[in-house]
């Protein structure tokens, strides 16, 4: 009788878990709950307690990311996780013929205009390739949940799954950063080498949420300590006291990008863990004046793609989506919307023109915009390019309708 009363208090402290964490009791051939290195809601409303490093347990979760206990072992000195195998060798997704292959699935409620979105990121800067699954038997599920989640690379068991609030699953930058776990890249501040760059106050962090700082050891690629990544925490993470600042830096002017773009740097790791062969990015500044004078409802819904065309190269095409003023609607009439991290080949050359693509979105389409102005801010030379016509989707529209001011 008392074994019995056991093994059914076992069950129902697991069946609990399951439904505070919102986690399901089973990860495919990854059985057991994932053991949790926070304890109250964070920046991606993870949930759980720090406790003893289990035998039982499969997963390592920190934060929005959870690590495979054959990848990763807690260290007590330093607060180190030490991988067993290296990310960048037993993670990557496969590649064939100079693609990286990601497949992947769709449960309810996922916004699928987003995740599109955030996939042709990856298709216009790397060789890495989101497509919906075939037959194929390694694959994401991205599915909605009470937090954000990814496990981290592929992990060769068949369904994996990423899961989005629906909040999460709303916003490009927040369905990005996911994908770079889904990619075997782990967050930037818990790099081995990061206490040359930040310096992390443990004091001031909330009690139990520590474990999300720790550091893991594994290689860099190479690339230096970027605190413009994606997968940056932001100077305030898990502070125990509103506003307070987690993390300090005096080599760097701001922290994290509040999940909002790949940096520099994201697409460089991603081309050099995958061998892709690209070229490095800089940032452009684009301005895109809407025109007010000729016509009324002169604005658009429809996303907005554009591509440069340089004296020494063509760029792939970048969508125009993160203007400094984030509240506005974009590409309203008589609008200046100003996008200043555009990012595009660093091989260009002077840029001669641009073409622009349309996606239909929303019940406005139709677009007549005034002037694109191109700005190389390490050069600081511009162009102005102009427009004498509406444009609609789903079409694209090439150099000879913008001609150079």
């Amino acid at each position: 009788m008392y074994n019995m009363r056991a093994f059914l208090a076992a069950v129902l402290i697991f069946a609990a878990f399951a439904v505070i964490s919102g986690k399901p009791q089973k990860r495919n051939s990854l059985h057991g709950p994932p053991l949790i290195l926070d304890d109250v809601p964070g920046p991606h409303g993870s949930l759980g307690n720090l406790e003893d490093y289990s035998e039982d347990n499969d997963m390592v979760m920190m934060d929005d990311m959870t690590l495979p206990k054959r990848m990763a072992i807690p260290k007590k000195d330093g607060h180190i996780i030490s991988k067993r195998q290296s990310f960048s060798d037993d993670s990557k997704w496969p590649k064939a013929n100079g693609v990286v292959t990601v497949p992947y699935t769709i449960g309810s409620g996922i916004d699928t205009d987003v995740l599109q979105r955030a996939i042709e990121v990856f298709n216009a800067k790397t060789c890495v390739r989101f497509v919906e699954r075939g037959s194929q038997v390694n694959y994401v599920k991205f599915q909605i949940a009470g937090y954000c989640n990814a496990l981290v690379g592929n992990q060769k068991s068949g369904e994996q799954a990423c899961y989005l609030t629906s909040g999460c699953s709303g916003k490009k930058g927040k369905v990005l950063h996911e994908m770079m776990h889904i990619l075997s890249f782990l967050h930037e501040q818990c790099r081995p080498d990061r206490d040359s760059y930040i310096t992390v106050h443990t004091d001031r962090i909330r009690s139990g949420m520590s474990g999300n700082f720790d550091k893991i050891q594994g290689t860099d690629l190479g690339i230096p300590y970027d605190c413009d990544s994606i997968l940056h925490y932001r100077a305030t993470a898990f502070a125990a006291t509103s506003g307070q600042q987690t993390i300090t830096s005096s080599h760097c002017s701001h922290l994290g990008n509040e999940d909002t773009r790949l940096s520099l740097l994201d697409y460089k790791r991603v081309n050099t863990l995958y061998g892709c062969g690209k070229p490095d990015y800089k940032y452009y500044k684009v301005v895109v004046v809407t025109d007010s004078t000729s016509f009324s409802g002169a604005g658009t819904d429809c996303f907005i793609y554009l591509t440069l065309h340089g004296s020494q190269q063509t760029s792939t095409e970048f969508e125009l989506d993160l203007s400094t003023n984030p509240s506005a609607n974009l590409f309203e009439t008589g609008s200046t919307d100003t996008f200043n991290y555009m990012a595009y080949r660093n091989d260009l050359g002077s840029i001669t023109g641009i073409s622009v693509r349309m996606v239909a979105h929303g019940s406005g389409q139709a677009w007549w915009p005034k002037t694109f102005t191109v700005t190389d801010p390490a050069s600081g030379t511009s162009v102005t390019f102009t427009n004498n016509k509406w444009l609609s989707p789903s079409s694209t529209y090439g150099t000879s309708n913008f001609p150079a001011q």
